[in-house]
């Protein structure tokens, strides 16, 4: 097992609070019975762990739902019978050393690997070809991998960009690249760009990024990723503007929206850029017969469902 052995005894202390405002300083394990908890809760406290001063290598374990941790790394998912003879599934994450919940630059990340090579659990987003491509010649390899890919901005270059996307390790040293939102912005951009492929594949590359909860905080502090994606869904827009748009991007665009809101940081992004108002015009004007409605039609709603139970109004909805 990867994991610490079993601890023979402990003592157990009960203390009567509000888990909102603890701190969590010096804690290597932290369990979350969160079967009952909603997103909002949910992003608080996950906001709160990112950013306490635990031990290194720490672990949070969650039931029946993750937490948004973008310096943490998905290692395992356990399903246990439990109350009721029901299977609840159980998220372990490991904090990760040389990480905060800030973007981590390559130098460091390369640092941690060299310094801790087996300290930490492997990401289940990660394989074998993953952590050799990202540690080969120290990660320089790679690195002038992603720098020729976003400097070109050629299709094979977003595919490669979007392969990438699926290891989570990777995707915290892709957010490491400040000209990468800069880069995505520009793509998506209808004014800028009126290649649909070129559209299309970088809204792959980043809902495969916004998979991942430092993916997602990677979105929620660029702007200017915020505003382009924004820019491409506002149906008041001119026509010219969105003559290239298809239901099928602008829908993949949605579900990054809901993903992002996920996060603490991201949901007040997007509350202050209007999200609400967003949504309620994305599908305007636009015919039920159209291909890609309905995948637009339930993008919006999940985004919807995500902003009332954020916003603490699922209480009151119909």
């Amino acid at each position: 097992s990867n994991y610490p052995p079993a601890v023979d005894s402990c003592s157990i202390q009960f203390v009567c609070g509000d888990l909102v405002n603890e701190r969590f300083h010096g804690a290597s394990v932290v369990y979350s019975n969160a079967v009952l908890f909603d997103s909002h809760l949910c992003g608080i406290l996950g906001h709160s762990l990112d950013r306490a001063d635990l031990q290194p290598d720490a672990f949070v374990v969650t039931a029946t739902r993750r937490f948004s941790l973008p310096s943490f790394d998905l290692v395992d998912v356990v399903r246990l019978p439990c109350n009721g003879g029901d299977d609840f599934t159980f998220y372990i994450s490991q904090k990760r050393r040389g990480t905060s919940s800030a973007t981590t630059s390559t130098s460091m990340m390369n640092n941690a690997i060299a310094l801790h090579p087996s300290s930490s659990t492997p990401a289940i987003s990660d394989s074998t070809s993953m952590r050799y491509l990202r540690e080969y010649e120290k990660g320089c390899l790679l690195e002038k991998l992603i720098m020729v890919s976003l400097q070109e901005g050629e299709l094979e270059d977003l595919a490669f960009l979007t392969a990438l996307g699926f290891s989570e390790p990777t995707v915290r040293l892709l957010s490491s690249h400040s000209n990468l939102m800069d880069s995505i912005g520009i793509w998506l951009s209808i004014e800028e760009n009126e290649d649909m492929k070129t559209r299309a594949s970088t809204s792959m590359a980043l809902r495969a990024i916004a998979a991942f909860p430092i993916g997602r905080r990677t979105i929620a502090e660029h702007g200017a990723v915020l505003r382009s994606i924004f820019a491409s869904l506002d149906e008041r827009g001119e026509e010219d503007c969105r003559a290239n748009d298809h239901l099928v991007i602008r829908a993949n665009l949605v579900d990054i929206l809901g993903q992002v809101l996920h996060d603490h940081v991201g949901n007040e992004e997007l509350n202050k850029l209007g999200i609400d108002e967003l949504i309620e015009n994305a599908m305007t004007n636009i015919p039920e017969t159209e291909g890609g409605f309905g995948m637009l039609r339930d993008a919006c709603e999940e985004v919807k469902v995500m902003r009332r139970w954020r916003s603490g109004r699922h209480h009151n909805a119909k």
